[in-house]
Order: C-alpha cells, then structure tokens, then sequence
C-alpha cells in the first residue's frame, strides 16, 4: 500500500478571505474531506461543498442521510442553502456544531482513552449507528476524524459526516469495484470491492475502538509498505490481544464487530444488546 494512517486536508480549497466575505470574519476553517470545507461560524458548522465530488446527486444523498435521523450521537443538519462565494454558487449544509474535537485531533496529540472511557465510547456509537441503520442508511466512511466527541467526552461520540452515505431502498446504480471510504477503516468486502452493507459500518466501529484501547492501528503501522492482499490477510486472522481489565462482555463484542464475515457481525441493536446483557 502503504496509505498515510491519517488523512487530511493542508488547507481549505476555497480562499479564506472570500469564504470570510460570505460567512463573517468569525469564520473559522475546521477541515476539508472528499466533498468540501467545513467552517466553523459561531454555534454553527457550515459544510461548503466544493470537492470533486459534489455533484447534486452526492449532496441529496447526505442531505437524505441526515434528515431521516434525529439522535445526539448524530450530527443534526439544520438547513440547505446556496452561497455565493468569490462569483461563483456553493450548496453548503448547516450543522449543530459540536464542541471538543473529534477523535483524530485527540490521537495526533496522543491522547487516549481509559478502558472504561473506551468501552462508553464504543456502546453509544453503536447507539447512532443503530439510529441510521433503522432509517435505511449507512454511512460507509466511519473513522476517527468522522467521529466528534461533544465537549471533549470521550462517552458522547456524535457520528459526523454522511457525505458517503447511502439509503438501502435508494433505486442507484454504483459501478463496483470502487473503493467508497477510507481504506484503512473500510471492511473486508468494500476492500474487496463489495458493496457496502450495514456490517461495514459495524467492522469500522470496532475497529476505530480496537485502536483507541490498543493505543495503534491493529492490522496497519503507519509506513508499512505491504499489499492489499496482505492485509486483507491480516484482516481475516484477526484483532491482537485485548487488554486485560476490558470487560469480557466488551472484548467478544470487540471481536465480532471484527469478523471477518459481514454477516457473523450481527446487527448494531444485537451487538447494543448483548453488551446490556453482558455477554
């Protein structure tokens, strides 16, 4: 491969003096994706759609995501509008803004969490995964820089970013194989070129909680030059080792949101379950 383990953007796409003309002076630029910039503007996020692949068929696409959902461990949308930036019109997406960060900011700085803080983290994610899966949506890119922690606490993950967000009853054609996400938290069958499925989503929660409690990426080492075969083969052997003070209930939870097999992932509310229930 190798893949960077972090990916991110330099600097926004769009000057920051023109995007200040629209938005205020206040605004402040958080980061960029495959779809656009996000500033920050006040108690507001705004989401600019500006990348390659802001087609109008991408932006209903997130905007169907996030209206279908209201949960806190969800960001919530709040309007759509057009903006004129430097002559030219930009769909942007208001957002909630979510104070504290999100989880990439708090590992570049080698901040991690207690097993108990990881264990919270990984059962209410689950809990916003669970709310899109039961409107008909995953979100296909879960990863640290797509996961907020609401005023820093490592128990309220707030899931950002459906911009790779797809409805299961949509009437879409993808052309496959493309790699939609980022790959070092994709599945094993969107690496393989399959379709995305509920599960995907389920493998990257385990996986991105797999790393904040093994304090490193447990199939990949940043660098590392090694195959896509290869590490589909690490995949399949499995996770190393889970700390020893994790709660047996979590570790197994761990391991099978870790399958290498979409469907012995079980569903988001069995997994919630099973760690009510403690096994």
């Amino acid at each position: 491969m190798p893949y960077p383990l972090y990916m991110s953007v330099d600097g926004p796409r769009l000057p920051h003096a023109e995007v200040q003309a629209c938005l205020g002076s206040q605004a402040t630029f958080l980061g960029g994706g495959t779809f656009g910039d996000t500033w920050r503007c006040g108690s507001e996020a705004v989401k600019v759609l500006c990348g390659a692949a802001s087609d109008p068929s991408q932006i209903q696409r997130e905007i169907n995501g996030l209206t279908r959902v209201k949960h806190p461990n969800v960001v919530e949308l709040y309007e759509v509008r057009m903006l004129s930036i430097g002559g030219d019109s930009y769909p942007a997406m208001i957002f909630e803004y979510i104070a504290g960060g999100d989880v990439l900011e708090r590992l570049l700085q080698d901040q991690w969490p207690s097993t108990d803080e990881a264990e919270d983290f990984l059962r209410n994610l689950l809990e916003g995964i669970n709310a899109l899966h039961e409107t008909s949506t995953i979100h296909r890119d879960i990863k640290p820089a797509n996961i907020a922690l609401r005023n820093g606490r490592w128990n309220d993950p707030v899931i950002l970013d459906l911009g790779l967000s797809k409805q299961l009853d949509a009437r879409t054609i993808t052309v496959y194989p493309n790699l939609i996400g980022t790959p070092l938290y994709m599945a094993p069958e969107q690496l393989r070129g399959e379709r995305a499925v509920k599960a995907s989503d389920l493998w990257a929660v385990g996986l991105v909680t797999a790393q904040l409690l093994l304090r490193e990426h447990p199939f990949y080492k940043t660098g590392e030059n090694i195959s896509a075969q290869e590490y589909l083969d690490r995949l399949r052997i499995g996770p190393p080792s889970f700390p020893p003070n994790l709660k047996q209930s979590t570790s197994a939870a761990l391991k099978r949101l870790l399958s290498y097999v979409a469907y012995s992932r079980g569903s988001a509310r069995s997994n919630l379950r099973r760690l009510s229930e403690g096994r």
